[in-house]
């Protein structure tokens, strides 16, 4: 297990900045963040960045796909909005620029992957390749795979939504440092079970301290959540009674 639980924000920190921007990351670390999680896509000129959807509206009030637009386009609309929200963002950040981030602090980008092919251009990044210290990459188990196969030394949280482990043919193609289940789906058995096999557990997306207190006593080695705030503060006061 590790020393201690780590502590990572979802989309940086949703709840205090628009997720998945430079600013949301910047809140997530100011507020004790270990690690910061983002979700990297595809443009149609082969840019990664950061967003969760498949296109811009839900977030952006645009509405166009990232994989039919090339980054220029999508900058250029996105740059269009009218700051109505009261997280306003500088916009829709590459990878590479949240990178730059993580590096000037002492933390960890937590990179999820949705595809093989958004899988292989951050196997290809050269950014990713010089900086695979500050990363780590969760998501789809065959993007995973892409990932395992083409940076052997990269650290990988491999999620389930599922009760139980996978097979071991899973496990042997993804070679997961972590094994990164839904929270509901998590117990001291599971913690357990996947300590016994030399793998650390996390535990996704947990924004209630109660739920946040019951995952630490069940022995999860991270946890990501909304709430990066919340989810420090409850660390400290479980790290004081333990």
């Amino acid at each position: 297990m590790s020393a201690r639980p780590l502590a990572i924000g979802h989309r940086g920190a949703p709840l205090l900045a628009r997720e998945n921007t430079l600013e949301s990351i910047g809140a997530a670390i100011r507020h004790g963040a270990d690690w910061v999680e983002v979700d990297a896509k595809l443009t149609a000129d082969g840019r990664l960045v950061l967003l969760h959807d498949a296109t811009l509206e839900r977030l952006w009030e645009v509405e166009l796909a990232v994989a039919d637009a090339t980054f220029e386009e999508i900058r250029t609309a996105v740059s269009a909005v009218p700051t109505r929200s009261a997280r306003p963002a500088s916009g829709i950040p590459t990878l590479d620029a949240a990178i730059e981030i993580v590096s000037r602090h002492d933390a960890v980008l937590l990179v999820d992957i949705a595809s093989p092919e958004i899988a292989t251009a951050c196997a290809h990044s050269a950014e990713v390749a010089a900086k695979l210290d500050r990363l780590a990459f969760t998501g789809d188990p065959d993007a995973l795979a892409v990932i395992r196969a083409a940076l052997p030394g990269a650290v990988i949280l491999m999620s389930w939504e599922e009760r139980g482990l996978p097979s071991g043919a899973v496990f042997a193609r993804v070679r997961p440092d972590y094994f990164n289940q839904l929270a509901a789906l998590a117990d001291r058995t599971l913690a357990e079970e996947v300590h016994g096999r030399g793998l650390l557990l996390s535990v996704y997306t947990v924004d209630e301290p109660a739920e946040m207190t019951r995952l630490l006593d069940a022995g999860a080695d991270a946890i990501i959540s909304n709430d990066i705030v919340a989810l420090t503060r409850m660390r400290t006061r479980w790290e004081a009674t333990t």
